[in-house]
């Protein structure tokens, strides 16, 4: 199995939401549209992991529901974040998804930068920054985010040779 890098897979029954998100997050991420739970499996199962799941779900909590519990129960996907889109605004479903580990939630209608500010937060800085849909504009707070990561690397790599000395 391997991450694509910068890639948000869209799960909704909801043509039109699809549409609109697609073109939305499209213009920063790679973006995968699957209209059911089954196709997200699916395309799932063949390796291709997203760094980020949008995951709709319909005013009667259809079945998409079963990915995100499906996600949480799997030492597979359990890392990648789920942001959950629903019509049910009662703070007990909101609760009980956010404990079935989605990372965030939104209420329909939503603002969809909102939705795209929270998809930036979920996916690591280092696949936006090298991400080909970025083409090489480095942003400097991406840049900063890696710095302590490129440190800890050459540290690592510092030790390993004076090691084998």
């Amino acid at each position: 199995m391997n991450f694509n890098n910068n890639t948000v897979l869209i799960v909704d029954a909801n043509p039109c939401m699809r549409k609109v998100l697609g073109n939305i997050i499209s213009n920063h991420h790679y973006v995968v549209t699957k209209e059911s739970t089954l196709e997200g499996f699916a395309w799932m199962h063949k390796g291709k992991l997203p760094t980020c799941i949008v995951l709709g779900l319909g005013d009667n909590n259809d079945e998409n529901f079963e990915l995100l519990d499906h996600i949480d129960n799997s030492g597979l996907y359990n890392n990648i974040p789920v942001i959950v889109l629903s019509g049910d605004s009662s703070q007990e479903h909101k609760d009980f998804l956010l404990s079935k580990g989605a990372f965030h939630y939104f209420t329909k209608p939503f603002n969809p930068d909102a939705v795209l500010s929270k998809i930036h937060e979920t996916i690591p800085a280092e696949a936006v920054v090298l991400s080909p849909k970025r083409k090489g504009q480095f942003t400097p707070e991406k840049v900063y985010t890696l710095i302590p990561k490129v440190r800890e690397m050459l540290t690592g790599a510092m030790l390993y040779l004076f090691n084998q000395l």
